[in-house]
Order: structure tokens, then C-alpha cells, then sequence
């Protein structure tokens, strides 16, 4: 008789839990498991694995890794000690250093190590290990290479368990040579991918078995995990830990520059998919797979300017791949607010290109720089780059081209209170596009020219050209200039006393403005919730929308913007009787004008003087003066912290 069938008559009528542990190493025996339950009916099994068994009757119950805080999110030290990845790195510590001091700074240093090791309890383990040599904050420093310094396991464990390296390498050499293959080139992904993105990094024509079988073996194998995707498409990812062994290996094999090419020309036709015809819900779907895939992206990005082109691929070179990369993102950066990183990497293909010379390229480039620095308030920069795209533009006769940087020139002139010089360019932008009959063009000149009416008291002038623009950007089905549009007209008609109608518009603007992203126009819309507000003195409801307003505006940087969301959270005040919190605000906002060369709208300049002279005549002006001066003195954050004090 077999070993199987004397293992089945001894198991036959016993009542026994049987436990199988690491099956992954003889996974081709799950159907003799089978066959057991079968012939046992009165056994039970529990199985652990890095895949499962497949047979009939199995449940499974996937161990995910340990629970991590969201440090993005205010929490005291007890809190954040209560986790149970922090708590295990806790518990080996202290086995290893009795005396080690407890402090927030030290365990929000823990957190942070246990996210980056993806909350795995065996590499928590082994970094808790080294807590005798190296503090928590110095252990952070050495995460870009994790591999090698998570090492020294207890002399008691499994030699694959001594350091995070053989454990994953134990997983890995159980890998056929195809799955092998697959995991590796998967590892370029950085945020995780789709089955579109794989199939165009990881495709090997030589196999005729699909991809996606692989790709579930790896899933089984808890390899790859499965998430939910934007846009109802499913994704995948891998831990940070199996990453680095993956491009590890990669690199080993040689295959590592030929991924990444594959990888930035995937991302870089995704990006520049998107079309001036997208629809409404086609803008808000591929901005939310752009977000999606942002760190895929910029990876790509960084990958195409770290080192010079290949001249055996002079067709397909790293710097074009780079110039178009950063060309169609930065409409993205600009739409969803992230000005700061945005300008950052600009600035750095720039300076990639500046060899180039006078081209189209660092042209669109610089209007793209001048678009970034505009949102932020740094008009300076604005107009300098807005200048030299220009120049550019001209020499090389291109008419869309000259049409886009004379908008920005003209924005900028306009926040400076250049208003003639603003008019001269947006008129100018206005009439080429009208000529080229781009009716997108000619609305986004119309908005501009607009808002400078709108500034300068003509309302009537700023309602006709805010209604033609609306007309032909419905028309066009373009989601984000109807969010600009509906703002201005309702601020016209917030100027003009009709709180109603005014309110309407600007909730639609809103509205639109959240489900496309922009954080920008959000902060506007906020903020002028916020006026309507203050016009019919519902004085908790203007600070609430007013606060809200300025959260989002410090986020980005947009410091004009800030700036006047201060002096109506002054005028709040003094309508309140806060008269010193006034004059400080009051302080504050015109210092934050001053840096930025920022002026007020000369349709607001009459009821600010107003209230000024309101605050000296009940101070005195002595006393407005010191308060007005310790106003100047504050910080951002000690000028929002003020506002909102309940005094």
C-alpha cells in the first residue's frame, strides 16, 4: 500500500485539523490535498501559502500587510502608536534597546519607516533590529536602497527569513523563466498599472500564452495585488519592497534602459490623448486617469532627462521624449494645481534644452512656465517668461503660438493694474484668434478680457464678453473655460446686487470645478461664495466658505489670491466690531500685496479706502498704525491661525 493510502485509512474517521504551512513550495500536490478532504470527509485543513491551492471547497483568506497611520492626517502620539505596525516595531525595538526615548518626532519617524517598508511584519522586524546602530530618522535616509540594509535577521530563523532580500528571493526562484520575465519588467511601474499598460511594458511576442494568465499567477502568488482603478478599470501594484528587487533584477539582466523606454512612450501617448473636441465628461475621465497615473509619469519624466540620448536611437531620443513628456503634462499641472512640482520640472527641461536654441519647443515650454508661475502669483516670472515665448513666437511667425503667451503677458499686466497694457495684449490675442477662427482661443481671450472689465467697474462691458465666451465654450462642450466663464458672470452680477443670481452661477462654476479637479478655480469660487456671503451679512457663513477659500489657495501657492481672501476676513471683522483683528488682517493683506506686486481692483478701491479710514477713525491713528505694522510682521500660517480665533 502507498504512503497516500495508509496517510487516508489513518485519517479516515479522525476528527483532525491538519495544517500545511508554505504549500507554495510543492503547490503541484494541491490536488493530492484534495483528494484527502475527499476520502477524510470529517478532517479539516488550513493551508499557508503565496498562492492558493485552486481545489474545490477552498476559502481563502488573504493576510494583508499591518495597519498603517495616514500621516497626512493630524493624530496625537498615542495614536499613532496604536497601530499594529508601529506597535510591533515598538515591541522589537525596546527587545533590543530597553532605554530608547519615546518622542512624537521619533514615532512619526517610525510610521513613516513602516509605511515605506509597506507595513510587512518581517521587514519591520529587521529594521526594529537595527535600532541598537542607527535612530529611526537615520534608518529613513537609507530606504532608497532597503534591500541591503534590511539584514541580520534572529540566527534562529530559516536562512530566507535572515534578511528581506532571500525572503523575496525564496518567492521569486519558484517563478517559471516567463513569470520570471514578467515580474521584472512590472517593476518599472511606480503607483501601479493597468492591464493596457503592462501588456505595452511587459509583451513578449516570443510567448504565445496571454500576458494576463501571468498576470494572474502573480496575483496568486500575492506578488501583485489587485485594486480599484479610475474610471472603473481594474489596476495593480507591488509593494515598494518586491519593486526594488524586481528592478534589481532587471538591471542584472541588462533589460532595465529598453523598459523604461517602453514604459515613457506608453505614458507619453496617454497623455497626449487628450484633444481640444474632449467632451465634458471626457475632460473630467482623462484628467482622473492622468491623476491616476501621475508618479508613472513623472517617473517617466525623470527617466527621459537623467542621462544623455542614446545615439543608436537618434529617432527616438530621451530629450524629445522628455521636452513632449513635460509639454503635455504641464496642462494637467496647471488644471489640478500642482504648480510648485510643476514648475520645478519645467525649469529643469529648460535648462535640459537650452542648448536647442530659440524653437517651438522652448517656446511652449516657457508659455507653459509662465502659465505655472501666473497661478502662484509670481508675476515677475510670469512676464519674463510670457516675454520670451513671445519673441520666439514672432520669429518663427507662429500665430497660435504669439496668441497664447499675449494672454499670460496680458493676465500679468492686469494683476500689476497695468490695465491699458492688459488690454492692448488680450485685444491683440483676441483679434488673431478670431482670424484663425479657433473659437476655443477666441473664448479664452474673451474670459481675459472680461475680467479686465470687470475690474475696472464696467460691468456691462465684462457681462458681454463673459456671455460670448460662455456661448461658444457650451457649444464646444469645454468644461473648464464654462467654469471660468460662469465665475465672472457671476461675480458681475455679485457686483451688481443680485446675490441671487449670482449665487447660482458661481455653484455651477463650483460644481464643475470639482468634479474636473481644479483646485484653482475651486479656491475662486470659494471665495466668492464667500462675498455673496458677507453682501447679505451671514457673517459664520462668509468665514466658514472664506476659510475654505484660503486652504485651498495656500495649498497651491496662489498668494493673490490669499491676499484678497484676507481683506474680506478683515472686513468680516470690522463688521463684527473686531476692530484690532481688522486692522491687523487688513495689515497683513496689503504686505502680501507688496511682495507680489499685487494692486486691488479699482472697482474695490472705494470701499476699501472706506473702511480704513472707518478703522482710524475708531482706533485712532496711532493706534491703526501699530496694529496695521504687527499685521505686516505675521506669517501665512500665524495670519490664518488669527482670523479664525473666536475673539
Amino acid at each position: 500500500q502507498s504512503i497516500a493510502e495508509s496517510l487516508k485509512d489513518y485519517l479516515q474517521n479522525k476528527k483532525i485539523l491538519l495544517l500545511l504551512d508554505n504549500f507554495e513550495q510543492v503547490i503541484a500536490s494541491a490536488s493530492f490535498v484534495a483528494e484527502l478532504l475527499m476520502a477524510c470527509r470529517t478532517i479539516k485543513v488550513i493551508v499557508t501559502s503565496r498562492e492558493g491551492l485552486h481545489i474545490s471547497g477552498e476559502r481563502e483568506y488573504l493576510i494583508p500587510p499591518l495597519e498603517l497611520p495616514d500621516l497626512a492626517q493630524p493624530q496625537s502620539l498615542d495614536a499613532i502608536s496604536q497601530y499594529s505596525a508601529v506597535q510591533l516595531f515598538l515591541q522589537r525595538a525596546r527587545a533590543v534597546k530597553p532605554d530608547m526615548r519615546i518622542t512624537e518626532d521619533i514615532v512619526r519617524s517610525i510610521a513613516e519607516l513602516c509605511r515605506r517598508l509597506d507595513g510587512l511584519p518581517l521587514a519591520i522586524e529587521l529594521a526594529a533590529a537595527r535600532i541598537r546602530l542607527l535612530p529611526p530618522q537615520a534608518m529613513l535616509e537609507r530606504m532608497g536602497h532597503r534591500l541591503e540594509f534590511l539584514i541580520g535577521g534572529a540566527r534562529d530563523l530559516p536562512n530566507r527569513q535572515q534578511t528581506l532580500r532571500q525572503t523575496i528571493a525564496w518567492s521569486y526562484d519558484l517563478l517559471d523563466e516567463e513569470e520570471k520575465r514578467v515580474f521584472k519588467h512590472l517593476s518599472i511601474f511606480v503607483g501601479g498599472f493597468t492591464i493596457d499598460a503592462m501588456e505595452a511594458v511587459a509583451g513578449n511576442p516570443a510567448v504565445d500564452t496571454p500576458l494576463l494568465g501571468y498576470l494572474g499567477s502573480l496575483v496568486d502568488k500575492s506578488l501583485i495585488q489587485e485594486m480599484d482603478g479610475a474610471n472603473n478599470e481594474p489596476r495593480f501594484v507591488m509593494l515598494e519592497t518586491l519593486r526594488e528587487f524586481g528592478r534589481e533584477q532587471l538591471d542584472a539582466a541588462g533589460e532595465m534602459d529598453e523598459t523604461w523606454r517602453r514604459h515613457a512612450s506608453f505614458y507619453l501617448a496617454l497623455v497626449e490623448k487628450r484633444e481640444k473636441s474632449l467632451e465634458n465628461e471626457e475632460q473630467v475621465q482623462w484628467m482622473n486617469q492622468i491623476e491616476q497615473e501621475h508618479d508613472n509619469l513623472l517617473a517617466a519624466l525623470e527617466w527621459s532627462m537623467a542621462a544623455p540620448p542614446d545615439p543608436i536611437r537618434a529617432q527616438d531620443d530621451r530629450s524629445d521624449l522628455g521636452l513632449r513628456l513635460a509639454n503635455a503634462l504641464a496642462f494637467f499641472w496647471e488644471a489640478r494645481g500642482y504648480y510648485s512640482q510643476g514648475r520645478e520640472r519645467l525649469a529643469a527641461v529648460l535648462s535640459m534644452v537650452a542648448a536647442q536654441g530659440r524653437t517651438s519647443a522652448r517656446a511652449n515650454l516657457l508659455a507653459r512656465s509662465a502659465e505655472l508661475a501666473y497661478r502662484q502669483s509670481d508675476f515677475k516670472a510670469t512676464t519674463s517668461f510670457a516675454s520670451e515665448s513671445l519673441m520666439i513666437y514672432r520669429e518663427l511667425m507662429d500665430q497660435q503660438g504669439m496668441a497664447s503667451a499675449l494672454i499670460k503677458l496680458g493676465n500679468a499686466a492686469e494683476e500689476l493694474g497695468n490695465y491699458t497694457a492688459a488690454s492692448k495684449y488680450l485685444n491683440e490675442a483676441l483679434m488673431i484668434w478670431r482670424k484663425l477662427e479657433d473659437r476655443q482661443g477666441t473664448a479664452r481671450a474673451l474670459i481675459s478680457y472680461g475680467w479686465v472689465a470687470l475690474r475696472s467697474g464696467d460691468y456691462p462691458l465684462a457681462k458681454s464678453r463673459l456671455e460670448e465666451a460662455l456661448t461658444i465654450s457650451r457649444d464646444l462642450g469645454d468644461s473648464r473655460n464654462i467654469g471660468f466663464e460662469l465665475a465672472g458672470l457671476g461675480e458681475v452680477a455679485l457686483r451688481q446686487q443680485d446675490y441671487r443670481k449670482a449665487s447660482q452661477l458661481v455653484e455651477e462654476s463650483l460644481e464643475l470645478r470639482r468634479r474636473l479637479g481644479n483646485k484653482w478655480g475651486v479656491g475662486v469660487c470659494l471665495g466668492i461664495l464667500g462675498w455673496i456671503a458677507m453682501r447679505e451679512e451671514h457673517w459664520d457663513r462668509a468665514l466658514a466658505l472664506l476659510g475654505s477659500s484660503l486652504e485651498v489657495r495656500q495649498e497651491i501657492g496662489d498668494l493673490s489670491g490669499s491676499a484678497w481672501c484676507f481683506e474680506r476676513l478683515a472686513a468680516v471683522a470690522e463688521a463684527q466690531g473686531k476692530m484690532e483683528k481688522a486692522a491687523r488682517l487688513f495689515g497683513y493683506g496689503a504686505a502680501l500685496r507688496a511682495n507680489i506686486r499685487s494692486v486691488i481692483d479699482p472697482s474695490d478701491q472705494p470701499a476699501y479706502d472706506s473702511r480704513i479710514r472707518t478703522l482710524q477713525a475708531k482706533l485712532g491713528k496711532k493706534k491703526f498704525g501699530i496694529l496695521w505694522a504687527e499685521g505686516q510682521k505675521l506669517t501665512l500660517e500665524q495670519a490664518f491661525d488669527y482670523a479664525f480665533i473666536k475673539m
